[in-house]
């Protein structure tokens, strides 16, 4: 037996994914088109003369479309954020994949 001619492992049949199409993957593009530009365009909303998102780390001021929020502030949006988590987890457990 030659060790260089044979192997012990067949050669494996590459995989190629398939093209998606459909709603969903028409919704999801446009959805994504979307955000992103939403992402990329809100720094140049105006806001009451002021950027409409600005974060203003030296000054340790956070304006939200007119919302002025300091460092203190973010513990009720740590609890809004763990409110949304326990929801979500709640309802996913009780409804599924409905």
């Amino acid at each position: 037996m030659d060790i260089a001619t044979d192997s012990f492992y067949a050669a494996q049949q590459k995989i190629y994914p398939r093209d998606v199409l459909g709603r969903y993957a028409r919704l999801r593009t446009i959805a994504a088109w979307c955000l992103l530009g939403l992402f990329y365009c809100i720094p140049w909303f105006a806001w009451n003369s002021r950027q409409a998102v600005l974060f203003d780390l030296p000054a340790r001021k956070f304006y939200v479309w007119g919302l002025v929020l300091w460092p203190q502030d973010f513990i009720f949006l740590t609890a809004l954020l763990i409110i949304a988590a326990l929801s979500l987890f709640f309802f996913t457990s009780l409804a599924g994949r409905l």
